[in-house]
Parts: C-alpha cells; sequence; structure tokens
C-alpha cells in the first residue's frame, strides 16, 4: 500500500542513519534531493514512487558517496533500456541494485562505457506517455484501493 509522501523534510541532523525507505511512494526526482544531506547513508529503497528523470536521479543519489544499496525498482525511468546499467557507471561504488548484486563483470563492463554510449529509448516522446501513464495506473490503483478500504470498514 502507498503512503503518498510526495516531499521530504530536511533530514541533515540525522547523522547517524544508514538506511531511508521510501518505497511506495508518491516522490519526484527533485524531491530526493533532501536525502543527499545524510552522509551515512549505506542503503536507499526508492522503489515505486514517480521517479521518471534517470539522469538527473542518477546525479542527485551520486552525491551520496557512502550509498552501496539502492532499490530504485517500480519507477518510471527503469522502463529504459539501459537503466541497470547507467546507474552503475554513476554510481560505481554500489553494491546491490534492486535486490540483485553488482557483479564484478557487470560493473567492468558498464565502467568501460561513458554517458553516450549508453543507448536510451530514440521515441523521447514514447517513453514519457508510457512514464505517465505508469504513474497514471499506479494512482488509480491507490484511489480503487482506498475506495475498496472505505466501503469494507463502512458497511457491515
Amino acid at each position: 500500500m502507498f503512503c503518498r509522501i510526495t516531499k521530504i523534510k530536511d533530514i541533515a541532523n540525522a547523522k547517524q542513519l544508514q538506511h531511508i525507505g521510501l518505497g511506495y511512494n508518491f516522490l519526484m526526482v527533485k524531491e530526493l534531493d533532501m536525502v543527499t544531506n545524510v552522509r551515512s547513508l549505506l542503503s536507499l529503497d526508492v522503489s515505486y514512487n514517480c521517479l521518471e528523470d534517470l539522469p538527473l536521479f542518477a546525479t542527485i543519489i551520486s552525491k551520496i558517496v557512502t550509498l552501496q544499496i539502492l532499490n530504485a525498482k517500480g519507477n518510471a525511468f527503469c522502463l529504459q533500456h539501459s537503466y541497470r546499467e547507467f546507474l552503475i557507471l554513476k554510481l560505481p561504488q554500489l553494491k546491490y541494485l534492486d535486490e540483485v548484486q553488482i557483479t564484478k563483470e557487470e560493473k567492468k563492463l558498464a565502467l568501460q562505457k561513458t554517458e553516450a554510449d549508453i543507448v536510451f529509448p530514440t521515441s523521447f516522446v514514447n517513453y514519457k506517455f508510457c512514464s505517465s501513464l505508469l504513474t497514471f495506473i499506479r494512482r488509480i490503483k491507490v484511489f480503487t484501493q482506498d475506495s475498496i478500504y472505505e466501503e469494507y470498514h463502512h458497511h457491515p
């Protein structure tokens, strides 16, 4: 079930925080900038949100140099062909991505490439459409779950 978090408050004072679990919310990429203030972060779960801009996401998350485990599955940018390879290139310190260990071979292959080498969908319009559709479906699902919950708990 979604928590519907759309904004992250300042968490810079959480100096010892090692894991942040923000999965199943409605966060956009720009909201994740607050997470970069946590300098001891080892693990971040942002799965199943409304994250669409992969290059911006990688730029923001790359500021967390201590990050070793990242779960971002279920977001719109995961539809991009080279999503995993791109994040391994941009975040070379990662050990796990989407609950799957990054192998030495996988890291070696990704690090031999440049951003320009990694191919993204040729039709940005189609990608944006798919991304928007995925977010829309997710919101309908939450609305439907809420309606069923309300009906179940308010009728004998």
